[in-house]
């Protein structure tokens, strides 16, 4: 017979052979070290969290690969970049959607201060410097308390829409940071900027609305034209239209008043009426109302609302009349997409909606 194998001292060169080849080092590589300059607030309905700012550049966006990931629709996959360098940071804007710092749109880049609220599509950033925000409030510059969602106490001020009804400058209140869903200026962003997403679908609704405004003879056009809207905007349920009655917005009063279903009575929301004017925004706005006026509801049984609110304008960009428009339960939520095309036909309503004769 021939020379058997030895597999066993076969298998024991193996082993030393691999032994010998594999080097491991003697502990693991050290992690480069980074050293965080600031923090960002990262603020919502249900949580808050600190998010630290090493020295370079954050970016942040929709993408999973953005270091402050923010998981919405309405926000880009690279929507903004915060740089840090030699103890200060600053903000750029990278979205056409825009960002909003302090209540303005970002225009290129700004230096950032401790206490900027930064808003990117429905998310609220507050940044800190130095030392991280605590999670239960900060000493010198504080935002208003959120309200717990559904309180029925904490809900936006919201009365029935009788035509004729006073709204007052008296009304024009805070609208609380966890009510907002999503802003456009109208001061900073011109009506065509808006026509440049889903551009078609937009014009075409233009002008199925300017024909019906066309087609519809005095004195129903404003109501036919309100009418109107719910054809696109199914999940609609009320609008209501306020006009100034005093220069300068001091007051307003509910102008028309219409709900898809005849048994149910619109509502109007004051605060957001005089808001919207005043500061020439459109809101998109969530709530939750009680079912009945002075009803204590569990937060179960209390019915949801999205509401949109744009203003109409002058020729000279002046607001002179609120859209308000409204969806509940079971309707689903309004979002930018139809915050931007209400903005849009409403400047539609200023050809049969009359400018006061004080404009």
């Amino acid at each position: 017979m021939g020379d058997r194998i030895d597999r066993s001292a076969n298998i024991d060169r193996l082993m030393t052979y691999s032994m010998t080849a594999l080097t491991l080092p003697a502990f693991p590589p050290r992690r480069r070290e980074t050293h965080v300059m600031a923090f960002l607030k990262r603020t919502s309905n249900e949580s808050v969290q600190v998010i630290p700012l090493p020295d370079g550049t954050t970016t942040i966006g929709r993408s999973r690969l953005c270091d402050v990931n923010l998981r919405s629709p309405v926000v880009s996959k690279i929507h903004a970049v915060i740089e840090c360098c030699s103890g200060s940071c600053t903000l750029r804007n990278e979205s056409s959607k825009g960002t909003i710092i302090n209540g303005d749109k970002l225009q290129g880049t700004r230096q950032l201060l401790p206490g900027d609220q930064i808003r990117i599509g429905w998310e609220n950033l507050t940044y800190f410097d130095a030392a991280p925000p605590e999670i239960d409030g900060d000493s010198d510059r504080s935002p208003r308390p959120a309200s717990r969602p559904g309180d029925p106490d904490d809900s936006i001020s919201h009365k029935t829409a009788r035509p004729g009804r006073a709204i007052r400058v008296e009304s024009a209140a805070f609208i609380a940071e966890d009510k907002v869903r999503g802003e456009i200026s109208l001061r900073d962003q011109s009506i065509a900027s808006l026509a440049t997403t889903d551009s078609v679908r937009k014009l075409s609704q233009m002008l199925r609305l300017s024909r019906i405004i066309r087609d519809r003879g005095e004195p129903d056009q404003v109501e036919a034209a309100i009418v109107a809207l719910y054809q696109f905007f199914p999940q609609a349920s009320q609008i209501v239209l306020a006009k100034e009655t005093v220069p300068g917005f001091q007051a307003f009063s509910v102008s028309l008043a219409h709900c898809r279903a005849a048994s149910s009575a619109a509502m109007v929301c004051d605060d957001v009426i005089m808001q919207t004017a005043r500061m020439n925004k459109c809101f998109l706005l969530a709530d939750q109302w009680r079912n009945e006026p002075g009803e204590k509801p569990r937060l179960s049984a209390m019915g949801r609302v999205s509401l949109m609110s744009v203003p109409i304008q002058t020729v000279q960009g002046n607001c002179y009349a609120v859209l308000q428009m409204i969806s509940g339960d079971p309707g689903p939520e309004f979002d930018m997409g139809d915050l931007e095309r209400l903005a849009i036909l409403a400047q539609l309503l200023a050809i049969v909606v009359p400018v006061p004769s004080s404009r």
